[in-house]
Order: C-alpha cells, then structure tokens, then sequence
C-alpha cells in the first residue's frame, strides 16, 4: 500500500509531466523538406520619339528634275524634289512643296504598339490667310530603309490625326511629309497674291501606346 508521500510524489511527478506537454504544445518533429528554383528579372521596354529637322522641297509635278527623290538619311522617299529657302522662294498656283520632317522613334517591347498623331488642326491654321480650300494639304509616312507606311493621303482638319500605327521594327527614323499645293484651277485674278502661308509654328508629333 502506498503511503501518503508517494502519492503526493507521484502527484507532483504528473502535474510536472502535463505542464511540459502544455509548454510544448503537444507536437514534435516530423519529416520535412524544400526545393528552390531560380527567380528571374522582369525588364520594362521604352517608347520614346525625339525630333529632327524640317526641311523643304519644291516637287511640283510639272516642274524637270533631276533622277535622284529626296533623302533623309538612308530613308530614300523615291519624291522627286528640289530643296527650297522658304526665306527666298515663293510659292505661286500650281505649286506643291513638301516639307518633310524626320523624327527618331525608340519602340522596345514584345506587344508593343505605338500610334503616331499630330495635330493638324493647328497645321491648318497656316491656312487661314488664303481663300478658302486654294490651299490642299496631302500628307506621308516613311520608315528607315524606304519603307511606306501608307498611301499619299488627304490630312484630316482634326486636333488629333492617326497617321500610322507602329511596331518596335520601325524603330529608327520615321518620317513625315507634308505635302501643300497651291491649288492653280481654284485661283482667278489676283486671288490671294502676297499671302502669307506661315508654316514656322511647331509640328507637334505625339507617339502613345496602344492595345490592338
């Protein structure tokens, strides 16, 4: 028969062997194991346009040139044209000149695509001295190594004009023609003689992303 001491003992012995489960929150160690696979870096892409120079040339159709169209760069427009100082020429009816305007564009990215507008509204506004409709306005797009966005083209009366949709591979220089012809079937007497076309305002070019 045990005696007192030894079940106060074997009390004592139990309350310390539950006290060290509750500590321990009654687990142990099982198996376990990890593997590990190598991250990687996600690189954003650019869009970014910069701006040349404008330069401008008398292509009026019924005017004899020379074999050898416009160059910008090594871009050839296959235009052919003489270059003009709008400080000392004058334009008269039948005449058409183009200025053309060259700009650096930088596309990287795999599903990028990137629209080019420009405000025409304020191109037009050149215009305003002259009867009107004396005074058409057609307009162009090159990419580096002589490669025609589109067809010569009306240019729409709009803040806002798409004139073409690019792709990181026509990255390089884009240009852009405009083309004014002084129409000579609209013109009797001495209509708009000594008129002003101011074309020395900015040709603003906008480049923004666009999903298909």
């Amino acid at each position: 028969m045990r005696t007192v001491n030894q079940k106060r003992r074997n009390a004592l012995i139990a309350a310390a062997l539950g006290a060290a489960l509750l500590i321990g929150g009654g687990t142990y160690a099982l198996w376990s194991d990890t593997a590990a696979i190598e991250g990687g870096t996600v690189t954003a892409g650019n869009l970014d346009i910069g701006a040349g120079e404008m330069k401008t040339y008398d292509v009026s159709a019924d005017v004899q040139r020379g074999a050898d169209s416009i160059m910008v760069g090594t871009t050839d427009l296959s235009i052919p044209g003489e270059e003009i100082d709008l400080e000392h020429w004058t334009i008269v009816p039948g005449d058409t000149i183009a200025l053309v305007f060259d700009y650096e564009v930088v596309l990287v990215g795999d599903n990028l695509q990137a629209e080019l507008t420009l405000n025409a509204s304020n191109v037009y506004a050149a215009t305003s001295s002259f009867d009107p409709g004396n005074i058409t306005m057609e307009y162009q797009v090159f990419t580096e190594g002589d490669a025609t966005m589109q067809a010569r083209a009306t240019l729409p009366t709009a803040n806002d004009v798409a004139l073409a949709t690019l792709v990181p591979a026509d990255s390089g220089t884009v240009v852009f023609v405009l083309f004014v012809t002084f129409d000579g079937e609209k013109v009797t007497g001495q209509t708009d003689v000594t008129e002003l076309l101011d074309l020395s305002g900015d040709v603003v070019m906008k480049l923004t992303q666009v999903r298909p």
